[in-house]
């Protein structure tokens, strides 16, 4: 009788402890994918917009040529070079900073290269930081020149920068000579309309 209740005793202990580990296996399982859905949420979506063309030395025998990149070039201060194949100028414009500069500012997409600099709220830039006032503080009574802080976009070369390192990508196909550009965006509508504006510009 005693060995009987020592085994359901023993039977008993053993479920608890199986039950105890199998709940706190189950429950960060339970709590995963709401984990998942917050940080998603709060992480910046971006989506992409590919344009596939060809760059050929007969600008009449392809379709797919962006017609007036050529011209562009003339608006922004850029000449196309007479030594070096179409393509290769072609794509020298397509990836200069004078051109992708001029497009960012016509097509007012500072806001969303630099949009943790920007104020949605408020639609300014955002105001300069506590050291920044602090130090021009201390420097306006040292010397009479100091520059007042001010909220401001950002430069130009950070503009460009910025733009080429995180929303701007083009490659080439060496086989088929075939070119993609992929704009990267926070819409992928936008991104689209993006990636088709340069190539037609």
């Amino acid at each position: 009788m005693n060995n009987k209740d020592f085994d359901a005793s023993e039977i008993s202990v053993f479920s608890l402890v199986k039950y105890t580990l199998r709940q706190k296996l189950i429950f960060p399982l339970f709590l995963f994918p709401f984990i998942a859905i917050g940080i998603g949420l709060f992480l910046d979506q971006t989506f992409s917009g590919n344009v596939v063309f060809t760059i050929t030395e007969d600008q009449s025998s392809s379709s797919n040529q962006p017609p007036s990149i050529g011209g562009l070039s003339s608006i922004v201060g850029l000449s196309l070079g007479s030594g070096g194949s179409e393509k290769y100028n072609r794509l020298q414009i397509l990836q200069s900073r004078m051109f992708l500069l001029s497009f960012i500012q016509r097509n007012n997409l500072e806001k969303v290269i630099f949009k943790d600099k920007w104020d949605n709220i408020n639609k300014a830039w955002e105001q300069p930081s506590t050291l920044a006032i602090i130090k021009y503080s201390i420097e306006k009574y040292i010397r009479s020149n100091a520059k007042e802080p001010i909220a401001s976009p950002p430069d130009n070369e950070k503009l460009v920068a910025r733009f080429l390192k995180e929303h701007f990508i083009i490659s080439e196909d060496d086989k088929t000579g075939i070119l993609n550009l992929k704009i990267i965006w926070d819409n992928p509508e936008d991104a689209t309309n993006i990636a088709n504006s340069l190539v037609k510009e």
